[in-house]
């Protein structure tokens, strides 16, 4: 057995802010497999190995941080055929006890994810039994147990429905870095072929077969628009704006990604793309130091804060909830009470219709003052 392919590892995308990068995956798991017995110095091994790495589920910020990394592995047999096609979701959680600063309590914490899915994929080898195997042909040993219960500890106790969404948007993060390496967004297509392409990637690399919502492409004037507005169709232009807001289904559970592009070299264009995470981040902060905050307080906040900034908000909600697909028709109540938006009184971390805990999703709309232009970004807060 021997590792052939590690993917995921392009500067651009974001998961390698985490300092795990191919080389050291690959690195990682060909020692793994020395370690359990069947790695094979050959490079036309009967075994090959395939992995991908989609990305990781980090915090910005906390005592404890917990990291979740997300890795497709496929195993071949000596006709090219898979036997193993698993992705894992492998989290660990690195406390104060392990490293004082953040930036390396955040390493020990994607270190330890890296790790704790090596031993996740050997488990489910140990488990697959390919039909044509041999008597007395190799078996993976079973791996060493986890060693730190404090991390399993922590890991039970984390919102088993709160990791699921994770999950699914780092492989829609994921999605995202492979439309920007396909070049998808580019002067002179039409939105609506940018959406054809990106309908096509989702399916054959990514699995997709149901967006929750429609998929969003907006290029120039047509970016100071909304989902729910229909504005006539553009094409790129060589110094537009284009935001793309996107809703995959992974394994039943919606993600809701939003990013901008700015084309050209327009300075203040560059500063709105800058400026969306920025203000993402400054929101949410928000959110998490007032604990009986509103949807409509939440969203004043954030027009002030877009304001702050020099830009008007564009949006008339400011984010809504999110869940098991679908989730409009699983959580009962007033649609209003789900939106981050004026007239919603209702505490945002009150539970659900069901009873329980919601989880949302954070939109950042931001148009310039002469509404000639925009951007959009969003993510589960």
């Amino acid at each position: 057995m021997c590792v052939r392919n590690v993917t995921g590892g392009e500067a651009t995308n974001p998961m390698w802010l985490s300092k795990v990068d191919d080389d050291g995956f690959k690195s990682a798991l060909n020692a793994s497999l020395d370690s359990a017995g069947p790695a094979s110095a050959d490079a036309s091994c009967a075994f090959p190995v395939d992995a991908n790495l989609l990305g990781l589920s980090q915090p910005s910020m906390g005592f404890d941080m917990t990291v979740t990394s997300h890795v497709n592995c496929k195993v071949y047999n000596s006709g090219s055929e898979p036997f193993l096609l698993a992705t894992i979701d492998a989290p660990y959680t690195a406390t104060m006890s392990d490293a004082f600063m953040g930036v390396e309590r955040l390493k020990k914490a994607n270190e330890g994810s890296i790790r704790t899915g090596i031993r996740m994929f050997f488990g489910k080898l140990k488990d697959t039994q390919p039909k044509w195997k041999a008597p007395g042909a190799w078996a993976p040993r079973r791996p060493r147990p986890l060693p730190a219960r404090r991390n399993r500890r922590k890991v039970a106790g984390m919102s088993d429905r709160r990791h699921k969404l994770e999950a699914a948007e780092a492989r829609g993060m994921a999605m995202f870095d492979a439309i920007e390496r396909a070049g998808i967004v580019r002067p002179g297509v039409s939105e609506r072929d940018v959406d054809a392409e990106i309908f096509a990637l989702a399916a054959r690399d990514f699995g997709v077969k149901v967006h929750w919502h429609k998929r969003v492409v907006r290029a120039g004037a047509n970016t100071v628009c909304t989902i729910s507005d229909n504005p006539p169709l553009r094409t790129i232009a060589p110094q537009d704006t284009v935001y793309l807001d996107l809703g995959p289904v992974f394994a039943e559970w919606e993600a809701d990604i939003g990013r901008t592009y700015a084309l050209g070299d327009d300075p203040d264009k560059k500063r709105l793309v800058e400026d969306l995470p920025r203000l993402f981040d400054l929101v949410k902060a928000h959110f998490a130091s007032m604990p009986d905050i509103t949807g409509a307080q939440l969203y004043a906040f954030a027009q002030k804060a877009a304001a702050d900034a020099g830009w008007l908000f564009g949006g008339t909600i400011a984010g809504h909830i999110v869940g098991e697909f679908p989730h409009a028709q699983r959580i009962p109540g007033n649609r209003l009470h789900h939106r981050i938006a004026p007239g919603n009184t209702k505490r945002m971390r009150d539970p659900d219709g069901n009873g329980s805990e919601r989880h949302w999703i954070l939109e950042i709309h931001l148009v310039d003052e002469a509404r000639a232009y925009g951007g959009f970004y969003e993510r589960l807060m």
